[in-house]
């Protein structure tokens, strides 16, 4: 499934996996507008260390093929990018999140799975 939407001169883009009318995962991208429209939202940027153990949690939740691909894919964008994006990532017992976030380029990544 893919959304589109405009808010504060702000385009954020969607793209959701369903699995059995249940959203697996999410995927949203925004390429920011004006920076002064947007409120921040990495918390508490974290070390590429601390990322990689959510990958390690992350990985264990999710079914084989899946999870390395995604996995492997989080992993070598953001450490390519490493001091590009600010970085925050958190799990709770519904959904594991991830936030890439670049002032600099003006984009920012969310990463959501949603536990079975």
């Amino acid at each position: 499934m893919y959304d589109a939407e405009l808010h504060n001169q702000v385009n954020k883009h969607k793209y959701a996996i369903v699995n059995q009318d249940k959203p697996v995962m999410e995927v949203s991208f925004c390429a920011h507008g004006p920076l002064s429209n947007i409120s921040s939202a990495v918390k508490q940027p974290q070390s590429i260390n601390q990322f990689n153990q959510f990958l390690d949690k992350l990985g264990a939740q999710l079914p084989a093929p899946i999870n390395g691909v995604l996995t492997d894919m989080l992993r070598i964008m953001t450490v390519c990018n490493e001091s590009t994006f600010a970085i925050d990532s958190f799990l709770d017992e519904t959904e594991s999140i991830l936030v890439l976030e670049g002032n600099k380029l003006r984009q920012r990544f969310e990463f959501v799975i949603h536990h079975a």
